[in-house]
């Protein structure tokens, strides 16, 4: 999908699908209500650095859908329903960009080691099984997650985290990806060499 919404779009057509007679507001803004729960997880967990006594500020996948439970009031088969359905989601849409995976095996082939590093709230296991789907070998490789270690790209403490976790002893860091901030800016800073591809995007009249 070209935006992140279009996940939350086929879940609302799915809902409506259903049988588990979701509230008609839900199964009217299901996009904009998902997007607004993901925020309010997201504006609490940097809200509470000091209570939690912890400066990790990235969410969980059941943490956005234990809020939507408690928010809109909702019984078990249904949040599960949207969670599940999302993850199905999530797994059908998987696309492979063939010539960044054909430079990362060739980056394997020079002796070069190759890590994985997203900001995602999905779990550990749902991204592995997308990148198998994209190409089984990618699913052997080592993957940092924020989700799974609690800091972000974007704030640069998860480039740290790697850095002190692998004892860093190399020539060159080098890091693709398409986030001009979490991909570019961030790691150019802590001394990373960085490439930042465009991303497909929607069109000014695809977006009416």
């Amino acid at each position: 999908t070209l935006a992140p919404f279009s996940i939350f779009s086929n879940v609302q057509r799915k809902a409506k699908e259903s049988k588990l007679n979701f509230p008609l507001y839900i199964l009217d803004n299901w996009p904009k209500i998902r997007t607004q729960v993901e925020h309010d997880v997201r504006d609490m967990r940097r809200k509470t650095t000091y209570e939690r006594a912890s400066d990790a500020i990235e969410i969980t996948y059941d943490a956005i859908f234990d809020r939507l439970a408690q928010n809109l009031d909702l019984n078990k088969n249904q949040v599960e329903f949207l969670k599940n359905t999302e993850i199905q989601a999530e797994l059908e849409h998987v696309e492979p960009i063939f010539e960044r995976i054909a430079l990362l095996f060739e980056q394997l082939e020079k002796g070069n080691e190759v890590i994985l590093i997203s900001d995602m709230y999905l779990p550990e296991n749902v991204i592995r099984q997308m990148l198998k789907s994209a190409d089984e070998r990618l699913a052997e490789l080592p993957l940092y997650l924020s989700a799974s270690i609690g800091h972000q790209k974007s704030t640069g403490k998860l480039y740290k985290h790697i850095f002190f976790k692998s004892r860093y002893k190399y020539q060159r860091w080098v890091h693709y990806g398409d986030n001009a901030h979490a991909d570019g800016a961030v790691p150019r800073k802590l001394g990373i060499e960085t490439f930042v591809h465009q991303m497909d995007a929607f069109v000014p009249y695809e977006k009416l």
